[in-house]
């Protein structure tokens, strides 16, 4: 335990979210060792602000949502105006869907999707969140997020979503390679059948966003190299229009 519990309900859920504003992931019972409080109170506190959008829950630990950043969402919403014809064009030239995502401290989340009718409902949505170490999207993220965001991922055992989701030293290894070539590719690691494709859309040498395509697996075969380098393409495209109005809405203080 390092500090004390606060006297009021108040007190006590505003220390909670102070908590997490320096520190990128933890769980309940981590929380409440923290602060000495019992789970069942911790708990309490912890689902109301996940219910109320200031905090992201992914697999069992809980991070800063976005209501609880200093900065408002509207450079989100700025950045999918922007991003929505280049999603547009990557969708047609690919003939799948295409993304938008951005990192939140030490998790992914989904801005837009752009979809052809033929994919049907996908099963990732706007404002859906996930952790950084599984998908072309995540690697890519993660691969150019500051080296503590990296130690946090990577300091906790990674959740097996398919029996191709990355381990810690593996993660490592893909994540210097996506710095290294500029892209990732995935296969199955976060659903399995699904290959994806994803690029950083990088300002001032750091990454804004990142834009992606998924394919099926045994449709991919020689377009592999096609798609790479027409999400490289879209991200590329990104880059110029973020340059264009300056980039500093949707700069972020680094953790």
């Amino acid at each position: 335990m390092t500090d004390q519990p606060p006297r009021t309900p108040l007190l006590q859920g505003l220390a909670i979210l102070e908590y997490f504003a320096t520190t990128p992931r933890a769980t309940v019972a981590e929380v409440a060792r923290h602060f000495g409080m019992p789970m069942s109170t911790v708990y309490r506190y912890v689902r109301q602000l996940w219910q109320g959008g200031y905090l992201y829950r992914i697999d069992g630990a809980y991070s800063r949502g976005r209501k609880s950043l200093v900065e408002s969402t509207g450079s989100d919403q700025h950045l999918v105006t922007v991003a929505r014809p280049v999603l547009t064009s990557l969708r047609d030239a690919t003939d799948g869907p295409a993304l938008l995502s951005v990192r939140v401290e030490s998790v992914l989340l989904c801005l837009d999707v752009v979809s052809p009718p033929s994919w049907g409902p996908l099963t990732f949505r706007p404002g859906q969140v996930q952790s950084l170490h599984a998908g072309a999207s995540a690697e890519v993220l993660l691969a150019f997020a500051p080296a503590a965001v990296v130690d946090s991922v990577t300091a906790r055992p990674l959740r097996r979503y398919t029996a191709k989701t990355p381990e810690v030293a593996q993660l490592r290894e893909r994540l210097a390679t996506v710095r290294r070539h500029g892209y990732a590719v995935s296969y199955g690691e976060l659903t399995a059948g699904i290959v994806g494709v994803a690029a950083p859309v990088l300002h001032d040498r750091q990454c804004v966003c990142a834009v992606s395509s998924v394919a099926p697996q045994d449709g991919v075969g020689a377009r592999l190299d096609q798609m790479i380098g027409q999400v490289r393409d879209a991200a590329r495209a990104l880059a110029e229009q973020v340059a264009v109005g300056g980039g500093r809405a949707w700069h972020r203080e680094e953790r």
